[in-house]
């Protein structure tokens, strides 16, 4: 019966080897390119298309104005759109005024300072005028397996 052998040369190319590796081992230290260039411009597309739809992250329509603010918002000539009255909150998170975004070599933040964010995104109930919940921020199970994949599509490129 014949001893079929496979030998591998590992001295030609180990050097190849080592600097891939090098580079493999820096991406993962230094996840700020994929952040930069692919995170967060994801995340800001999620939230232009929740104001958009004027509905969660996952879909899930927001609660309509009630009836007297909305004849306010008229008189007012402030449109009818959700959580747009004066842009402000849609403007910072787009990267405007009161962005709260912070992009490290393995952290990225993303946000607004807005402080009537946390109220429309978490909603005010029991309030003398409650304040519905309108959910503009959410990492939803979607969103964690894009960014994953974003990480991974990384990495590939890099080794």
């Amino acid at each position: 019966m014949p001893v079929y052998r496979f030998v591998v040369i590992t001295n030609v190319a180990r050097g190849d080897v080592q600097r891939k590796l090098r580079e493999f081992r820096d991406a993962i230290r230094d996840m700020r390119p994929v952040f930069t260039n692919d995170t967060l411009p994801y995340l800001r597309r999620q939230t232009r298309e929740a104001f958009q739809q004027e509905s969660t992250p996952s879909g899930n329509p927001w609660p309509d104005l009630s009836a007297s603010y909305l004849a306010r918002r008229r008189r007012e000539g402030t449109g009818e759109t959700k959580l747009r009255r004066f842009w402000d909150l849609f403007h910072s998170l787009m990267g405007g005024t009161n962005a709260a975004e912070s992009v490290r070599k393995n952290h990225l933040s993303y946000g607004t300072s807005d402080p009537r964010a946390a109220w429309h995104n978490e909603g005010r109930p029991g309030r003398k005028t409650p304040l519905p919940q309108r959910t503009f921020l959410d990492i939803t199970p979607q969103t964690v397996d894009d960014v994953a994949d974003q990480v991974i599509d990384h990495l590939i490129r890099v080794f």
